[in-house]
């Protein structure tokens, strides 16, 4: 046989437990994963992405709350640095747009473009702000004495 189960719920219910294993057992620690993300080959063919990528890369080293998943994302957020420098260039260099209209239309683009990195920059917690709101706090973690070291529950 075995030790009968029951669920939290009924033991809250209950009562039977004191107010440190209830925050234990009702509190679970959300873990992301790893800041290990492969480059794309887009943003490693573009030396504008790929300088952009690398800033990144100082950012989230260590960090636990990038994934894989996200990589798409800082690909997309990489390429368009790349576009919007482009763009800039296009603006200073380019003798051929004298022209207002083509000027106010390459001015659009670049501020879309720029709306776009504000949004997934804090989809990816670069904003200090969004950092500090949207992670989940740091588990406390809380000293062992002496019986708790030697194996009893208290």
């Amino acid at each position: 046989m075995g030790v009968k189960t029951t669920c939290i719920e009924n033991q809250l219910a209950k009562n039977r437990m004191s107010k440190k294993r209830i925050a234990e057992r009702t509190t679970v620690p959300i873990i992301l994963g790893t800041s290990r993300i492969a480059m794309p080959p887009e943003v490693e063919a573009d030396p504008i992405a790929k300088e952009k990528w690398a800033a990144l890369a100082k950012i989230y080293k260590g960090t636990d709350y990038i994934t894989s998943a996200d990589g798409e994302i800082i690909a997309q957020l990489c390429l368009l640095y790349s576009d919007v420098a482009d763009l800039r260039r296009l603006l200073t260099e380019d003798p051929v747009v004298p022209n207002p209209v083509d000027r106010l239309v390459i001015h659009s683009k670049i501020d879309s473009k720029v709306r776009l990195i504000a949004t997934l920059g804090e989809k990816l917690f670069l904003n200090p702000l969004v950092r500090k709101r949207g992670l989940p706090p740091a588990p406390k973690v809380v000293e062992q004495g002496e019986l708790e070291k030697s194996g009893f529950d208290i």
